[in-house]
């Protein structure tokens, strides 16, 4: 079973306002995270993730730049859930 993508309206809005080399730049880190988890590990390092702290349900955080992703995995499913995508200011 091939992972999905369950992408919030407000996030996807919010890329498709960005130029497209942002958009190339976050479609491709997401390609990666997915290439990962198919390998069975998760990219802390290599992509600039980090848990969410306080966050009980598993949060976690990419950073591409100076956009960040809002995101949890389930592996059960083979979901990767994107809440939120914005500038570093916005996200938070």
């Amino acid at each position: 079973m091939a992972w999905s993508l369950d992408i919030r309206n407000k996030a996807v809005k919010f890329l498709n306002s960005q130029d497209k080399s942002i958009q190339q730049r976050c479609k491709q880190a997401l390609n990666t995270l997915i290439d990962y988890l198919d390998a069975g590990t998760l990219p802390f390092k290599e992509l600039d993730i980090k848990r969410l702290s306080g966050a009980k349900d598993g949060s976690m955080r990419l950073r591409i730049g100076n956009i960040r992703f809002i995101f949890k995995i389930d592996l059960k499913s083979k979901t990767i859930k994107i809440f939120t995508i914005g500038y570093r200011g916005d996200v938070y």
